[in-house]
């Protein structure tokens, strides 16, 4: 009997976590892990959250603004990936998460928005995380391109965009959900993207939700499906070793040549292929 589970991840710019902790708690009730962005909290300041296990990632100079957590629940094993250089103008957190019996490299990113990196800098970081296998980025990349946002495409936009384009990475966003809540006068437009490898597309979901808590950024939901099937070991499977395939292909051939398959109709063609 199959049983359908789900690997939960959360994606916020929380614009700040003081003071927003029970809201925060009450949001990660749906959740398996939480990747949260701009919390500004200092290395003296003591962030806890019932049920999970919390990474930081603080700044080691005392300017205000950026800083990562990563919340993971306390039933799940994980362990931090150490980056194996910088990549100035990037703050990154990334971990191995196990879940069920498939493990996920989660990377949480943000890039301040008054650093712009080189473009070298950019394709190595997307290159170091493309070798990763079962990859989910979640990030604040302050980044706007029509792939994953709305509104005017600016230059590390398209640098992301093309090196995205050449790796084994996708976006997840559809542009017309936007992330960020505009001030007065500006348009919407999303610097919150969702990345994941292309292997994971096809059981995977996106949402971006209503409340923002407080923050100008709305959460994210990401929910990744795993299947657990015990009748998988029980299925038979064709045997085609023993197949004449040089028979087959002569007298598909042939019917085609003669026009005996019509392959308008894909039904009755199938039903006059030869049986192997």
């Amino acid at each position: 009997m199959a049983q359908q589970t789900q690997f939960d991840i959360l994606q916020w710019n929380c614009h700040s976590l003081k003071g927003k902790n029970y809201e925060l708690e009450m949001l990660l009730n749906d959740f398996s892990v939480a990747r949260l962005q701009e919390t500004w909290l200092k290395g003296q300041e003591i962030m806890r959250l019932k049920g999970f296990n919390c990474i930081r990632k603080d700044r080691i100079t005392d300017t205000n603004g950026g800083r990562l957590l990563t919340a993971i629940r306390d039933n799940l094993s994980y362990k931090t990936i150490s980056m194996n250089r910088e990549f100035n103008g990037f703050e990154i957190l990334a971990t191995k998460i196990k879940f069920q019996s498939s493990t996920y490299n989660v990377f949480n990113i943000y890039r301040d928005h008054r650093v712009i990196p080189e473009k070298s800098v950019t394709s190595k970081l997307i290159n170091c995380i493309d070798q990763f296998k079962n990859v989910i980025i979640c990030g604040d990349l302050n980044a706007h391109h029509e792939m994953w946002s709305t509104g005017k495409t600016e230059k590390l936009g398209k640098q992301l965009a093309s090196e995205l384009i050449n790796s084994n990475l996708v976006v997840l966003n559809e542009p017309p959900q936007t992330t960020l809540i505009p001030k007065l006068g500006n348009r919407p437009g999303s610097p919150d993207i969702s990345i994941i490898s292309i292997n994971l597309i096809h059981k995977t979901q996106w949402q971006v939700l209503e409340d923002g808590k407080g923050s100008d950024h709305l959460p994210v939901a990401i929910k990744i499906a795993s299947l657990i099937d015990k009748r998988a070991t029980n299925r038979t499977k064709l045997n085609t070793n023993k197949v004449n395939w040089t028979k087959f292909q002569s007298e598909v051939e042939y019917k085609v040549g003669n026009g005996d398959l019509n392959l308008t109709n894909p039904t009755e063609a199938y039903e006059k292929i030869p049986i192997i």
